[in-house]
């Protein structure tokens, strides 16, 4: 841990990062902020040899320094993207003609909305 942190404070010293400290990101790493929000602040037009280079310092911390919030963007990321699947799958396999219209009689429409 403590030579990313170092290897950080170098890479920042490197660059001519003064934006954020490293010590500054790292705090900000323990409270949860994303490896992306603090490269956009400190390299917000950076070429992406630096930004890639910084990512791969901040990924690795983050995840030592905040894992539960790590597991937790990759359940969210993996529920969002079964819901996107299902709901592929659904759209492709129900089409109007599979759709039984009796089904609908009695539903209320929204006001100004005519069934005719």
């Amino acid at each position: 841990m403590e030579a990313l942190k170092k290897q950080l404070q170098e890479f920042c010293e490197q660059n001519e990062i003064k934006r954020l400290a490293a010590d500054e990101m790292v705090e900000l790493l323990e409270d949860g902020e994303t490896a992306e929000w603090i490269i956009e602040q400190v390299l917000p037009d950076g070429p992406p040899s630096k930004v890639d280079a910084l990512k791969e310092l901040l990924a690795p911390l983050r995840e030592a320094l905040a894992p539960e919030l790590v597991n937790e963007e990759l359940a969210v990321e993996n529920h969002e993207s079964e819901g996107i699947q299902n709901a592929e799958s659904e759209s492709e396999s129900e089409t109007a003609e599979d759709i039984d219209w009796n089904d609908l009689e009695g539903i209320e429409l929204p006001p100004g909305v005519d069934p005719n």
